[in-house]
């Protein structure tokens, strides 16, 4: 049975006409819309999650917003491929492989900061001084339990000019190269080569070996297969790979990008090893999947939206609009508030409640650079830092919150500023010249106001009260729906 009419149901930007009810459903909701004579709100779930639970949200929500005094629409857009990440993740954190290269990497990069706590002519020209592995294996035995790797070195104390020396590179190859579990788990991969099958939803991931989620062009360094021939490998390969990971590890702590020493070793083996099967090439697709919704009239979802808010507003049906987002529903508000811009009148204006925002500050940057006198009132609610940085989205291996995760391996940049995370406004490497995105944000009118921000755990009453622990259930925080359904009542104040 299709879903109500004010369900946007869309997959690929386009209507879903098999679970929803398409165009004719979106003009007779808009047509129920003018009737009800209510504010208009718009919510837009996150993203990474299949169809199921975009309808369950809005199942949720409809009853409660409704009674709240509004007329809702719910954009539910499949992007079907969070199994795909929920999956991956384990798989790779229980890799031999994987552990491996995390305690080898660990281990490189104790080592180059010991040296730099050296004082001395010979610091940097002495090999570096490996401590043994069953050592760094206890101290990330300890990390995965606290967060905490490296507790007694000041890793926001380096020199800018840290970095890996020719010769150090040279005696990290020979460790590898001469490492007896790295070579045999290596064979294991080479032996177990194939050519890369497609695997989860929507096919966007790949598997090049049965032992491990590795890229294929990773493979192809370490694992390379000739003329249908496998079981070769290059630790020279494995080698380069494992110097490129300790190197960008050692630039994020000198650049003070780093999201503590345990999650930076992670997020950059993922981004260096895995990263299409760790989720940015998942990721990607996502926002393009928006993007696409933008497209030609009349298959596509997000053109028809505005086009029925266009056309209500010109018969003089204006009502209220307010725009919630949860999650990657901000990259939606963002390229909606653009649309919207360039084809409704002067005195069109909406209010924006974003809840844990994922889309980036230069994705927000852009639509308030083009759309910035649409929004009339504007509220972020978020987690805070000290709920996002232990909110485990894969256990002790990876103990922070989807945030991290998005801003730490499926951005094209490592630490790439994401609109939803409290350490973008207040660390002070951040509030400057290089950062010119987050500055555009945070000098934007509505964020200079009182209450514009609700970090968790915060009350400040009606409509801006916030207890979210976790990314995904802000449903389930009484105070922050509690905010959310005093907004949908009588706007943001």
């Amino acid at each position: 049975m299709p879903a109500p009419n004010n369900y946007l149901v869309l997959g690929d930007g386009k209507f879903d006409n098999t679970n929803g009810t398409g165009p004719a459903g979106l003009t007779q909701a808009f047509v129920d819309i003018s009737v009800a004579g209510k504010p208009l709100v718009i919510y837009f779930h996150g993203g990474l999650v299949p169809l199921a639970s975009g309808l369950a949200s809005a199942d949720n929500l409809n009853p409660q917003f409704t009674t709240a005094g509004s007329s809702p629409l719910f954009v539910v857009w499949e992007t079907g491929i969070f199994e795909v990440l929920r999956d991956s993740l384990p798989s790779i954190f229980s890799e031999a492989i994987f552990n491996t290269i995390l305690g080898r990497v660990t281990q490189f990069v104790q080592a180059k900061l010991d040296q730099t706590q050296q004082v001395g002519a010979t610091r940097g020209i002495d090999p570096l001084n490996l401590t043994r592995m069953d050592i760094i294996q206890t101290r990330l035995h300890a990390a995965k339990m606290t967060g905490v790797l490296f507790p007694d070195t000041p890793i926001d104390r380096l020199d800018d000019t840290t970095t890996l020396t020719p010769a150090e590179q040279a005696q990290i190859q020979k460790e590898v190269a001469d490492d007896l579990q790295l070579q045999i788990q290596t064979q294991q991969v080479a032996n177990t080569r194939q050519n890369p099958a497609t695997v989860g939803a929507k096919g966007v991931a790949v598997q090049g070996s049965t032992a491990t989620l590795m890229d294929p062009d990773v493979l192809d360094d370490i694992a390379p297969t000739q003329a249908g021939v496998r079981g070769s490998i290059s630790l020279i390969g494995l080698g380069v790979h494992i110097i490129k990971v300790v190197i960008h590890v050692i630039q994020r702590f000198v650049k003070h990008r780093d999201h503590g020493a345990y999650l930076t070793i992670i997020e950059e083996i993922l981004r260096e090893f895995y990263i299409g099967n760790a989720g940015q090439f998942i990721w990607g697709r996502m926002k393009l999947e928006v993007s696409n919704s933008f497209g030609p009239l009349p298959a596509c979802g997000g053109s028809a939206l505005v086009n029925q808010i266009q056309t209500m507003w010109a018969t003089g049906n204006k009502p209220r609009v307010t725009l919630i987002g949860h999650s990657a529903g901000s990259t939606w508000v963002s390229l909606i508030l653009k649309q919207l811009h360039a084809v409704m009148p002067a005195d069109f204006a909406v209010e924006v409640a974003l809840i844990a925002p994922a889309c980036t500050f230069t994705v927000f940057a852009d639509a308030i650079g083009t759309a910035a006198s649409r929004i009339a009132k504007l509220r972020i609610f978020g987690q805070g830092d000290s709920y996002e940085i232990k909110n485990a989205i894969a256990g002790p291996l990876y103990p922070a919150s989807l945030l991290y995760f998005i801003s730490g391996v499926l951005e094209d940049e490592s630490d790439e500023p994401v609109l939803g995370m409290q350490r973008y406004y207040t660390l002070p490497i951040y509030n400057s010249a290089d950062f010119p995105e987050i500055g555009s944000v945070e000098a934007f009118a509505p964020l200079k106001v009182p209450r514009d921000f609700a970090w968790s755990d915060i009350v400040q009453g009606a409509g801006a009260n916030c207890d979210m622990h976790t990314h995904g259930c802000w449903q389930q925080a009484p105070e922050t729906m509690a905010s959310i359904l005093s907004i949908v009542a009588g706007g943001i104040s």
